[in-house]
């Protein structure tokens, strides 16, 4: 989410944010005078810019998971089948409605905005995108692990005898490589908070 994640102390970028950091710290008229308010204001857009094509994706893939979830439930005749459609629509429908009241970007300051407002849109956007990532346990993972135990649950009842010992042993591998994953996409979201607490940080 940030410009570069992978940005190391004494780049050019860390170096930028840090001046940024000791100027907004020091006050006064003169050294916030000082900032390029441009080069704020662009890196400002070019972070927006991020977000929108983040929000967009998500809204996209979430798009087709109601459209595969309505679709499924339709055909379905069993309602436990029905009823694990369901819930892949309500965890698609409450991960997008979720970006859309938390994650989406904050309006952008006026172009006769000061060097102060600016910078605190800035911070306020910031702030605003690390919370996100720190509830993705919250708002992501935990809702659709849910859904994914339900549909293991779903098909294992569908089954009986040697099918339903064969159902176990599937259900049973895909709740490890799910539980992989979302340990995975926690660790990189951790990652990406930390770096805009950094961020946070430089700005003072």
């Amino acid at each position: 989410m940030s410009d570069d994640p992978n940005a190391e102390p004494g780049s050019p970028e860390t170096d930028a944010w840090a001046s940024l950091g000791e100027t907004w710290r020091a006050g006064g008229s003169e050294p916030l005078a000082a900032v390029d308010s441009a080069e704020i204001a662009r890196r400002a857009r070019r972070f927006a810019g991020k977000i929108r094509l983040r929000n967009a994706g998500e809204w996209a893939a979430c798009g087709v998971l109601i459209a595969v979830g309505a679709v499924r439930a339709v055909q379905e005749a069993a309602w436990p089948s029905k009823l694990s459609d369901l819930g892949l629509i309500a965890v698609a429908l409450w991960v997008g409605g979720t970006i859309a009241a938390r994650g989406r970007n904050l309006p952008a300051p006026s172009p006769a905005a000061t060097t102060a407002e600016v910078l605190a849109h800035e911070r306020a956007q910031l702030e605003r995108q690390r919370v996100l990532l720190l509830g993705v346990r919250r708002w992501y993972l935990g809702p659709s692990l849910a859904w994914v135990v339900l549909t293991v649950i779903v098909r294992v009842l569908e089954t009986s005898g040697l099918a339903r010992r064969y159902a176990l042993i599937g259900g049973a591998g895909t709740l490890l490589v799910t539980g992989i994953v979302f340990v995975v996409v926690d660790r990189l979201n951790a990652r990406a908070a930390r770096d805009l607490a950094r961020k946070l940080s430089q700005l003072g």
